[in-house]
């Protein structure tokens, strides 16, 4: 099983709606959480894999946050960075 993510930081359009194309590529239990400070802006579902699942993002503020997976938070994290 794979505790990490293929990517550090993430990038999205502020003030509109997109989508997030996850791969979890093991058996193991993943999902991505968009955090600003200690508030979820967005939690996708947890997802078993191996599976790939589309989540849908609403629009999100400017503004440089953080992203993790809520089952391994302290291996699994990154920078998510919501530009105009």
């Amino acid at each position: 099983m794979d505790t990490q993510y293929d990517k550090t930081c993430l990038a999205a359009p502020a003030n509109v709606p997109f989508a997030i194309r996850f791969d979890n590529e093991d058996s193991d239990t993943h999902n991505l959480d968009i955090m600003n400070g200690g508030a979820s802006l967005f939690a996708g579902d947890i997802v078993v894999g191996p599976k790939v699942v589309s989540y849908r993002v609403g629009a999100l503020p400017e503004g440089v946050f953080t992203f993790r997976c809520d089952v391994h938070p302290t291996q699994m994290h990154g920078t998510f960075v919501v530009g105009g």
